[in-house]
């Protein structure tokens, strides 16, 4: 018994102090891993401070133009290219419908005068030729929507293309990964950030395309017209007047806008982030299960999702007063 006594007690001894070192492991490995997400979260806040805080204003400047041309070229390499070939039909669907509009101004005017003359013959035909008239503007109006999606489809087929090459040429995945942290989110950068940039950037030709083609048609019928009453007064004053309404309202809605760019850029920043310590987690669960550090990435993916949810409060509230002066300006003042 004087034997076996000391045996089980160095067995359970043993047993203690094997117990309580792997307990101070694991604790001393959670600590590591709070310290080194504390670590990643105060270096990415900094390096979105330095960034919001260098650069108050993203402002056009000529490297930005070369740097789009770059893209330009990127993404119409050649005049037969599908891609300006979509382009130049999503062109002349915007020129369709302008004229179109045009048109049913004219037959909106026609209607109000029969109305006026209380002549109902007249009135039938007008609205008969107005509905027929609405079955290719209500195509045009859709085909544009198609045209928009195609070019953006195109658009992203080649930048993806270029950026694949890139990517995969002279084991560049591998320095991005390892060897270089400028590039946080890779995976982002090459699949929704390249979406992104073709949607909007061919909304913004749509959305750039309309205004001058609207004010080029309009200075041309007001042309028209003087040229058919010389000695009408007062036309030849409105083609000026609505060149300078119109620069008139681009200056008021430049100076008003927020700076959306450099708010999007932390948005999209943010959400990287956030993506990012998703990929950390599946890529490293075991170990976290294993060390019991659920806790410290639940409130380290909760800090980043609150960091994100308050940059797009603040978008959403910015875009509020701005869109309320656009609408106010392009709608109601120029309709006046």
């Amino acid at each position: 018994m004087n034997i076996v006594r000391p045996r089980w007690t160095k067995i359970l001894l043993f047993s203690s102090s094997f117990a309580s070192i792997i307990y101070l492991l694991r604790r001393y490995r959670r600590y590591l891993v709070l310290k080194e997400n504390c670590k990643f979260i105060e270096s990415q806040q900094e390096s979105i401070t330095n960034i919001s805080s260098s650069s108050s204003l993203i402002a056009i400047h000529k490297r930005f133009f070369n740097q789009l041309l770059v893209i330009i070229r990127i993404l119409i390499p050649r005049l037969r290219s599908d891609s300006f070939i979509l382009l130049i039909t999503h062109l002349t669907t915007l020129i369709t419908r302008t004229f179109l509009s045009i048109y049913i101004a004219r037959l909106d005017g026609a209607i109000v005068k029969s109305l006026v003359q209380r002549n109902s013959h007249k009135l039938i035909r007008t609205i008969i030729i107005f509905l027929i008239v609405a079955i290719p503007a209500s195509f045009i109006n859709s085909l544009i929507k198609y045209a928009e999606s195609k070019l953006a489809l195109a658009f992203r087929s080649k930048l993806t293309r270029y950026a694949y090459e890139s990517y995969f040429r002279s084991q560049t995945y591998f320095r991005v990964s390892n060897l270089d942290g400028r590039l946080l989110t890779p995976d982002q950068n090459l699949t929704d950030d390249i979406e992104t940039f073709t949607s909007l950037l061919t909304h913004l030709f749509s959305q750039l395309t309309k205004p001058f083609l609207d004010i080029a048609v309009i200075s041309w019928t007001f042309v028209i017209l003087i040229q058919q009453k010389k000695h009408a007064r007062g036309l030849k004053e409105v083609p000026i007047l609505t060149s300078l309404v119109v620069f008139m309202t681009f200056w008021i809605l430049r100076k008003l806008s927020p700076q959306f760019g450099r708010l999007v850029s932390e948005e999209t920043r943010r959400r990287g982030l956030l993506r990012f310590a998703h990929t950390r987690i599946i890529a490293n669960a075991e170990e976290i299960a294993f060390f019991d550090g659920h806790e410290v990435e639940k409130k380290w993916m909760s800090k980043l999702y609150y960091q994100l949810r308050e940059q797009t409060n603040l978008i959403i509230k910015k875009r509020l007063w701005f869109i309320m002066v656009e609408q106010f300006l392009m709608k109601y003042f120029w309709h006046s």
